[in-house]
């Protein structure tokens, strides 16, 4: 049985970490003028009542999760109810979804950019809320602070996701971020193995439990990383510096420290990085789409020589970086199939260079080395 973890997480009104990170990154993206876009109906005002949300005051907070009170009153009984099956994906990947009046219409456009990134990579479909059809449905709503999401389909017929209004809730990665939540995914450096790929610095942390939960593993048997490679580029880790002390200058410490080869940023709300996509498509069983290899642009440093080395789960990809103010970035994606435990080993090189015509790129696309183990 597919195990991968759910929790409810909401970013509460004292740890808004992807608020402190967004404030360090200049965003590349913004989100594409969608407004002649059709509207998404709004709940009618017959069905609109408060009981039929939930409200702050209902949750217990551990960090950025959130859990409701009436379900769970313990820590120990908030880690068992992270274990759910597969009847939490939503079925036929699709998500029957309305915007409540709440929502304004900067938001509004956000979501719907958003959604047009799955519907291009992925199988995924958000698909407007029919109450004589749908039994689970997602209201989108701008009412509580912070960007929130509840995670995977709960079953139980209402979930919201919350995007407050007039903050970066109203950006296309943030939103990416949030629907990724709601489709069953937690953060990427919260994977059992994170511990092999970045190193959290502890010291740097903002001395709250509020914070520093956000940084504790989940357990191997809580999460399925659908033989994917840890991601440091993922929609889904947080930026180097969120949750970090504040220096004399203002900027936050760094939080991360990176312990594998590889020079590019680690997280960012841009958009899907490669792996986002993978896992998505195999979670979600979306056969007929692959990802396309994304390069973000990264401030430029001196070529190292050599190139750059990416290695995820016994394979290992080396990309060659050549030219002056040249980065290179090597990702390497291992994604295991079964039921014959084969490995197909995934290579991409990304490479921004700033000086015309000297200019040198390798890419490596989908080698593919399949054995057993």
């Amino acid at each position: 049985m597919l195990l991968f973890l759910l929790v409810f997480i909401l970013l509460s009104d004292s740890g808004l970490l992807e608020a402190d990170a967004h404030d360090q990154v200049t965003r590349a993206r913004r989100t594409p003028d969608l407004r002649q876009q059709s509207e998404t109906r709004e709940l009618p005002l017959s069905e609109e009542t408060e009981d039929d949300l939930p409200s702050p005051d209902d949750l217990t907070f551990i960090g950025d999760m959130a859990f409701q009170k009436a379900k769970h009153g313990t820590y120990g009984d908030i880690q068992r109810s992270m274990v759910a099956d597969e009847n939490r994906l939503w079925p036929n990947a699709r998500v029957p979804y309305f915007f409540h009046s709440s929502l304004r219409s900067a938001e509004k456009v956000a979501v719907r950019a958003a959604m047009a990134a799955f519907h291009e990579q992925t199988c995924i479909r958000f698909v407007d809320y029919d109450p004589e059809r749908h039994d689970n449905y997602v209201a989108i709503i701008g009412k509580n602070k912070g960007c929130n999401s509840m995670l995977g389909m709960l079953g139980e017929g209402l979930q919201i996701i919350n995007l407050q209004p007039g903050t970066f809730c109203s950006e296309r990665g943030t939103v990416i971020h949030e629907l990724m939540h709601t489709l069953g995914f937690v953060h990427e450096h919260q994977r059992y193995d994170r511990d092999e790929y970045v190193k959290v610095l502890e010291d740097n942390l903002i001395d709250e439990e509020g914070v520093k939960n956000q940084f504790e593993i989940v357990k191997r048997g809580e999460t399925n990383a659908m033989g994917v490679g840890y991601d440091y580029g993922s929609i889904m880790h947080y930026e180097n510096g969120a949750g970090g002390k504040r220096r004399a200058n203002g900027k936050s410490r760094p939080t991360f420290e990176i312990l594998k080869p590889y020079s590019g940023e680690i997280g960012q709300r841009d958009g899907f990085s490669f792996a986002d996509a993978q896992k998505l498509n195999l979670l979600y069983k979306c056969t007929d789409y692959v990802p396309r290899p994304t390069a973000r642009p990264i401030a430029p440093v001196a070529p190292t020589e050599g190139g750059a080395v990416g290695c995820a789960n016994g394979c290992c990809c080396r990309c060659n970086c050549a030219g002056f103010l040249c980065h290179c970035n090597c990702p390497c994606f291992c994604t295991r199939f079964y039921p014959n435990d084969h490995y197909h080993c995934n290579c991409m090189c990304n490479q921004l260079t700033y000086m015309p015509n000297n200019y040198d790129q390798s890419i490596v696309p989908h080698l593919k080395i399949n054995y057993n183990r």
